[in-house]
């Protein structure tokens, strides 16, 4: 009788602990079942945009605007962060205006048009080696006066009219004509220079934002991913394709008579429309053949 009762007393404790793991596990399940339920309810709400076009086409300025125009901008560190690229922008420019100005020299009709004054070519030399290094000092006041006395020369302003054929930045005037202002010990970036800073695209940045006014309501959130649009980048577009709500095609319609900065041979506006063609391509972009002007959304940058 003892050795029963100790039998069934087990087989109750057996069952219980069964049972009670069970209840734990069901509570589990139900509890994953109920995150995949709301996140699944979340992704509807969810736009996914894709910012494609070729290198230098606008792409990551449009990233920026976004994030100037629906989020909160920038803060003063992310600003202060802006302050080397707009400083290695500076010496990147003087430097292909310099070397362009003596290959000019050597090929043109009116090669001495593009010979930099005697007074100037010990800084012409000094500012391109500097902007071939890796790293680049912080423009000074002393630096900023000789960068403004070159890019006053006349060789280099009419260099800077051929800067179609040498992969002048779009940058180069504005920051030129602010040098002073760059240099100061106390230079925080404004937001317009943020918008002008050069800095190439690698990998896939993205932010999420949420529209403004009346459609705010609708609670529709929305996914802008920015991609590296140099051939080498392409690679990585592919990935992501799936699930896209649309897609902004950048073109910079100022670029018909440059070539890409990674092949001289080749044009970028015919680049462009290439690129386009293949992006229409894709499985998954069909449905853009037939409706491209409704989900293509195209966004033309002109430079002045």
């Amino acid at each position: 009788m003892l050795c029963t009762l100790i039998d069934n007393m087990g087989l109750l404790c057996s069952r219980h602990q069964h049972n009670q793991a069970d209840s734990e596990e069901n509570e589990q399940t139900a509890e994953i079942e109920r995150r995949i339920e709301q996140e699944t309810k979340s992704e509807k709400h969810i736009q996914k945009l894709l910012l494609l076009g070729a290198g230098d086409s606008g792409k990551s300025t449009i990233f920026k605007q976004i994030k100037l125009l629906f989020q909160s901008g920038f803060d003063e560190t992310e600003l202060k962060g802006y302050i080397p690229v707009i400083h290695a922008n500076v010496y990147q420019t003087i430097k292909i205006l310099h070397d362009g100005s003596k290959e000019l020299s050597l090929g043109s009709a009116d090669s001495s048009d593009f010979i930099i004054s005697d007074e100037n070519k010990h800084l012409g030399e000094k500012f391109s080696e500097i902007g071939g290094r890796l790293d680049y000092p912080r423009l000074t006041k002393e630096l900023a006066h000789e960068i403004e006395t070159l890019w006053r020369d006349n060789a280099i302003q009419e260099t800077y009219t051929r800067g179609n054929e040498l992969q002048v930045p779009d940058c180069a005037h504005y920051f030129m004509e602010n040098l002073q202002r760059l240099c100061d010990a106390d230079y925080v970036p404004t937001k317009e220079d943020v918008l002008y800073a050069r800095v190439r695209t690698t990998g896939v940045v993205e932010i999420q934002f949420s529209p403004v006014g009346e459609n705010k309501k609708s609670g529709e959130v929305y996914r802008l991913f920015d991609v590296g649009g140099q051939k080498n980048e392409r690679r990585k577009w592919i990935h992501l394709f799936e699930g896209v709500s649309a897609v902004i095609f950048c073109a910079a319609i100022s670029e018909y008579d440059q070539t890409l900065f990674e092949d001289d041979n080749k044009n970028r506006m015919m680049e462009t429309k290439e690129l386009l063609e293949w992006v229409l391509k894709q499985p998954c972009f069909e449905v853009l053949y037939d409706h491209m002007l409704q989900n293509c959304i195209y966004c033309f940058r002109h430079v002045t």
